[in-house]
């Protein structure tokens, strides 16, 4: 569990970004809408923020942009269509402005970074597999 992740009984919680960010504007955006005792998630603790609202425990859930909900969603953390049948109010701090093309631009732009990622951990998964696929054949030849 993150060290952000605070276990207060609220039905509020925040999901923090997962790069550095300035949490000034979040904790505005919270004091302004009397929240008081949101519970943090971490990037990483994504699956139990899903895990919380889906259980019923957070009825509202706070984002920071866009692009850290979306991220959540591609990566499967986040059943957005569950958190939608529950009623669970969406926010978003920093919501993109402006109409469709810049709401298409931050999606395509969220799933591009998902996909990059993707791609990195295919690599590093393909590599790994390849090593020990030679370190097989080698001890099988070795031992001949």
């Amino acid at each position: 569990m993150s060290e952000y992740h605070e276990e207060a009984e609220s039905k509020c919680a925040v999901r923090l970004p997962g790069r550095s960010f300035d949490l000034g504007p979040v904790d505005v955006y919270l004091r302004a809408n009397g929240i008081s005792d949101a519970r943090r998630f971490a990037a990483k603790d994504d699956d139990e923020l899903n895990d919380a609202v889906c259980a019923g425990d957070i009825r509202r859930v706070v984002f920071t942009g866009v692009e850290e909900l979306l991220e959540a969603i591609w990566i499967g953390h986040v059943r957005y269509s569950r958190w939608m049948e529950l009623g669970v109010q969406v926010d978003v701090v920093h919501p993109p402005q402006g109409g469709w093309k810049e709401w298409a631009m931050v999606t395509a732009g969220s799933f591009e970074r998902y996909r990059r990622g993707l791609r990195v951990r295919q690599i590093v998964a393909a590599t790994v597999l390849s090593l020990l696929a030679l370190g097989g054949i080698a001890a099988v030849l070795w031992l001949r």
